[in-house]
């Protein structure tokens, strides 16, 4: 299966230490995690003369600058709209541009296999469009990723699959609003667990199905290059 094209002809969108091409995934795909972790890129500006100081840059630290350098006046600082949004920590770093929704993974403890994307990111890879064989570039890791059921039957983690639970151990328990809203009452101790009741259904008692966060594409370990199951 082709790999496509490497518009960036090996130059472009890819970590030359390693050779692992930076990936590329649509925000939508891991929205989640995205909104809740990434964090604002902005420009800041003064607010007398609207010179722009550019992406949190090094060269100075905002709290410590009480005049302009440009029109020597006691800085006003005004915060314009992120320009994006980024999330440098735990081995990633990730950028994405503001209104558009595709994030480019740079740096990650991960790698999958995939195709090149198109002429718009030369030279990155597609991660969504794992392949066997595929080339190299960096990926989020299961943990990126909503829980899914994985089609398995575990014990219960509330009851230990004893499809009961001690009434002492039940935060709160009032047995008349726990009747109320549907519990049933096992006897002076117990009560049924309420988390595994579809197992119950099923002639399962104690049993739960199994929920794991997993990547849509095989996951690799950039140092071992072994495949990280979730």
């Amino acid at each position: 299966m082709s790999t496509g094209i490497d518009y960036g002809r090996g130059k472009t969108n890819i970590d030359l230490k390693t050779g692992i091409r930076y990936g590329v995934i649509s925000s939508h795909e891991v929205l989640q995690a995205w909104a809740e972790d990434s964090e604002g890129v902005y420009f800041y500006s003064c607010g007398h003369c609207g010179h722009e100081f550019g992406d949190n840059p090094p060269e100075f630290e905002k709290e410590e600058m009480e005049y302009c350098p440009f029109c020597g006046k006691e800085l006003e600082w005004e915060d314009m709209e992120p320009i994006g949004f980024k999330y440098d920590r735990e081995g990633y770093e990730a950028s994405q541009g503001h209104d558009d929704p595709a994030i480019f993974i740079l740096e990650s403890p991960f790698y999958t296999l995939c195709r090149f994307c198109s002429p718009c990111a030369p030279g990155a890879g597609d991660i969504m469009a794992s392949i066997p064989n595929g080339i190299k570039a960096y990926c989020f890791g299961h943990d990126w990723f909503e829980k899914m059921p994985t089609g398995k039957m575990i014990d219960c983690p509330y009851c230990d699959g004893t499809g009961t639970r001690l009434k002492v151990n039940i935060p709160g328990y009032l047995e008349k609003r726990f009747i109320a809203n549907g519990g049933i009452v096992c006897d002076d101790h117990r009560v049924q667990c309420w988390d595994c009741q579809d197992g119950r259904k099923t002639g399962q008692i104690g049993k739960v199905e199994e929920m794991r966060c997993k990547a849509p594409y095989p996951v690799y370990d950039v140092k071992t290059g072994k495949e990280v199951k979730p």
